[in-house]
């Protein structure tokens, strides 16, 4: 699923498992029920405790900006990271 965070970030969230389903159902729930019918509004915030089963890639404006590419730093991802 292509999501447009309400700051203007792109991403694609690509399923890995079953919990990735369950995470991105959880997700587009949250952003549709605070927006008027057919629309969605995601914050950053809403990423925050990350995004167990699923892979994120960032899709890039065609001038890309630092603050666009500012890290969706969360927990688990800082555990990743820092494993390697």
């Amino acid at each position: 699923s292509e999501v447009t965070l309400d700051d203007g970030l792109k991403l694609v969230l690509l399923v890995e498992d079953r919990a990735g389903y369950s995470t991105l159902c959880r997700l587009i729930t949250q952003g549709r029920r605070r927006s008027a019918k057919g629309e969605y509004r995601l914050l950053r915030e809403d990423l925050a405790d990350g995004l167990p089963g699923l892979l994120v890639l960032w899709l890039p404006g065609a001038t890309p900006s630092r603050a666009g590419g500012r890290p969706l730093t969360t927990s688990a991802n800082r555990r990743r990271t820092s494993r390697r």
